[in-house]
């Protein structure tokens, strides 16, 4: 899994089209509704594996950070839209994006915070 930050900094090259997405400030729900801007991308190089969006949370970053699933997703008119209500991504699990790990316990309690399963029909629940 490698992080991609706001400036398109991922310490080599990356293949994902949701690499393009990073410089996009806005991070809107389904219904149109501000819910911050994203701030990097968790990618994963495993494609039976999730990669993630980093959203810095309310107006200014003051809700802190969460991750939102990269599969969950929609990149157009200079933003990016989640498919999830505003209210479930400000009630997910804050992170830090800036550690260099992403543990197995936090990949499994933002999955069960998301009702996401398995990647790319791989039967594999993360």
């Amino acid at each position: 899994m490698r992080y991609v930050d706001r400036n398109g900094n991922s310490g080599g090259e990356v293949g994902e089209e949701v690499s393009s997405w990073v410089g996009l400030e806005e991070v809107v729900d389904a219904y149109g509704v501000a819910i911050g801007s994203l701030e990097g991308i968790w990618l994963e190089t495993d494609p039976r594996e999730r990669s993630w969006l980093i959203v810095k949370r309310g107006p200014f970053g003051s809700r802190g950070h969460t991750f939102v699933p990269a599969t969950h997703a929609l990149a157009s008119a200079g933003r990016i839209t989640v498919l999830f209500a505003r209210p479930q991504v400000m009630a997910a699990p804050e992170v830090m994006p800036e550690r260099a790990h992403f543990p197995d316990w936090l990949e499994g309690a933002l999955v069960a915070h998301y009702g996401v399963g398995a990647v790319n029909g791989a039967g594999n629940s993360h």
